[in-house]
């Protein structure tokens, strides 16, 4: 019989909840603390005293017996809230408290016990209150015990004389002789043990207990909500969500922008690169499409930082720009906007003529020189170069332009020249120019920027892409990863930097 063995819990995956809102944890628990704490400080303090009281069963009073501790202590309760008592007591003491009485399940004793605003009223009220309870069950008892033994002397005259009655009389002799030591007894019925003492520290508030008590309540509601917000948060949260939610290959891992982060940064496209390149050793792929789902998830910056990857690498890199609503690369590579691609394809200007060389200084554009240190990156570049073509002049209706076929020809004149032809391209949810693109390029790269992107818009272009025909897409880019995130993971393999991935 073949057996499987259990898949090994990744503790990473199981505390990731926790680490991702560390923030609301420590948030809520600090606030629910120091709260608790703050309020029960400044109530006022309560102080608890109690006292001892032996309960005898009385022949008169069957009700007090010990054989039924819970009747015992709902009577001396009762007993003690009565009117005349508390009356009594107040009168006496000159303040007043709480007062409760609890009876022992194996012996006679209940304990009378007394909360009140200081140390001294406290041992003062249970004193006073164990004192009256004694009393008055003692004068209750001697009351009762003196009318059953009228009532006894009665049935004993009404008896006949005469050996017939001989056991009754002896019965109720016996009986008044019980009766008689009840009332000549002194305090029948109950006895105080020991006094009451003020106590030496409040019992309540307890500021540091109910803060205790707060601490370990908030940390678990705390840690509750951080998986429940987990689970209904539809954002893409991790790299590994990008390629789940996606279901495409995870090609590579870019991080956010942090001073630590130098190191990584570069290497981290670097490693980007090679993936692309060495996707299909045959015949890697020699035009890129750059996309993603939603704006603002740094497709345009990853292609501009590729590119820089590129052409360290040795390549001739061109970058075209078919993002004809929200053009950046232009200001990105400092190169003129015109002329570009709308040009090359509407107004018949030959392709090499717009293609823009960076780190030259284009007409009227002060500074458009572009070197590796002015994209974050301190080393000297390598023997390729990166050539734009821009989208040129603004376009009514720009996905009538895309979709002719000037473009194929365009690609193919540019893919002659150049090692590899990067496209950056709309994002694919919010207009259909990129659609008739993705036939056209050799291969398509998807951007998705974590804590961004969402769960819907993912299932969304996976349906899209799945409905065109001819398309090649060659994985997911996990984009803007937190740097404490990306050190964690990749510190041990990257080892220097451009800038982060931006807002498109």
């Amino acid at each position: 019989m073949e057996t499987h063995s259990a898949e090994p819990v990744d503790l990473r995956e199981l505390l990731w909840p926790i680490r991702s809102r560390w923030w609301l944890i420590v948030a809520v628990v600090v606030v629910a603390t120091a709260g608790t704490y703050l309020y029960y400080s400044v109530q006022p303090k309560r102080y608890t005293a109690s006292t001892d009281i032996l309960i005898r069963p009385s022949e008169a009073d069957p009700g007090f017996s010990s054989g039924d501790a819970g009747r015992t202590s709902k009577n001396i309760l009762r007993l003690l809230e009565s009117s005349p008592v508390v009356e009594s007591v107040k009168h006496d003491v000159g303040v007043s408290g709480h007062v409760s009485a609890s009876a022992s399940t194996d012996s006679d004793f209940v304990t009378i016990t007394v909360t009140a605003n200081s140390a001294e009223n406290a041992a003062r009220l249970a004193n006073a209150y164990a004192d009256a309870l004694v009393t008055g069950r003692s004068n209750r008892l001697r009351n009762d015990a003196e009318q059953a033994l009228r009532i006894a002397r009665q049935d004993l005259s009404a008896l006949p004389p005469g050996p017939q009655s001989a056991d009754s009389r002896a019965t109720l002799r016996s009986r008044i002789a019980d009766l008689e030591g009840s009332v000549n007894l002194p305090r029948a019925g109950a006895e105080r043990v020991g006094l009451a003492r003020s106590p030496s520290a409040p019992s309540a508030p307890r500021p540091a207990r109910n803060a205790a008590f707060a601490f370990i309540l908030s940390l678990m509601l705390a840690v509750a909500a951080a998986y429940l917000l987990d689970r209904f948060d539809r954002r893409v949260r991790r790299p590994e969500d990008a390629e789940r939610v996606y279901g495409l290959e995870l090609i590579g891992v870019v991080p956010s922008a942090a001073p630590t982060m130098g190191p990584f940064f570069r290497e981290a496209f670097r490693a980007l690169l090679t993936n692309l390149q060495f996707t299909t050793l045959e015949s890697p792929p020699r035009t890129i499409l750059v996309t993603s789902a939603l704006p603002r998830e740094g497709k345009s910056t990853v292609v501009r930082n590729l590119a820089l990857a590129g052409r360290d690498s040795g390549l001739r890199v061109a970058v075209v720009e078919s993002d004809l609503r929200r053009p950046t690369l232009a200001t990105m590579f400092r190169v003129q906007a015109t002329p570009g691609l709308m040009n090359v394809l509407s107004d018949g200007i030959d392709v090499r003529q717009a293609l823009q060389r960076v780190g030259a200084v284009p007409a009227g554009v002060e500074s458009a020189v572009l070197t590796a240190e002015s994209n974050g990156d301190s080393s000297p570049a390598g023997r390729g170069s990166i050539s734009v073509l821009t989208s040129g002049s603004a376009s009514a209706n720009p996905p009538a332009v895309l979709v002719s076929e000037r473009v194929n020809s365009v690609f193919d004149e540019i893919a002659a020249d150049y090692d590899l032809v990067l496209i950056d391209s709309s994002p694919l949810l919010t207009v259909s120019d990129s659609l008739p693109l993705l036939s056209r390029a050799d291969a398509t790269v998807l951007v998705c920027r974590v804590g961004v992107a969402t769960i819907p818009a993912a299932g969304r272009v996976t349906e899209i892409l799945a409905r065109q025909p001819r398309v090649d897409v060659l994985g997911v880019v996990a984009n803007d990863v937190p740097a404490k995130e990306f050190e964690r993971r990749f510190a041990g393999y990257y080892g220097t930097a451009a800038p982060a991935a931006g807002p498109d």
